[in-house]
């Protein structure tokens, strides 16, 4: 662990480190399946979707580039390598078949779930650690993927159960 002016203890820097990592390693899965969907839409909804899986890329790419550099901060190493991510995420496997827009909608939906029950749990150890700062950074990624999974799901459902 490198030199940090953080107050926080070398001990709580290795859990947070850890804990950001994880989250790091999760999030750079996420943000090649998002553009994996937008790669392979196809569809009537070809247009939207692509516009959709985009903007969920984009907004995750920005997380963990926030959650590299909060790692970095602490004194630790951000472990981004894609060998790294294959073997950490923890992530369920990405359907392999998925072809059509809503098999793409489905499967990022349920990685999604998956990885803002992660990013809670996180936020909630980094708040227990005594580090509100980690923990306010998993909160904003909580937040701003829970509103993509909302549009997800009302693409999945439809505009007549989205609208109601």
């Amino acid at each position: 662990m490198a030199e940090s002016a953080n107050e926080v203890s070398l001990e709580t820097r290795d859990k947070l480190v850890a804990l950001l990592n994880a989250r790091l390693a999760d999030g750079i899965d996420l943000m090649f399946r998002s553009k994996l969907a937008h790669w392979h839409a196809e569809g009537p909804e070809y247009y939207a979707l692509q516009g959709l899986f985009d903007r969920v890329y984009a907004d995750v790419a920005e997380h963990v580039d926030i959650l590299a550099e909060r790692a970095v901060q602490l004194g630790g190493r951000a472990d981004g390598a894609v060998a790294h991510v294959a073997r950490s995420t923890q992530l369920p496997a990405y359907e392999p078949n998925a072809i059509e827009g809503t098999a793409h909608l489905s499967s990022l939906s349920e990685t999604i779930e998956e990885y803002l029950r992660l990013v809670r749990s996180s936020g909630q150890q980094a708040e227990q650690l005594g580090d509100r700062d980690t923990a306010e950074i998993f909160s904003g990624v909580f937040r701003d993927l829970d509103t993509h999974l909302a549009f997800l799901h009302g693409h999945i459902e439809g505009p007549e159960v989205a609208g109601a």
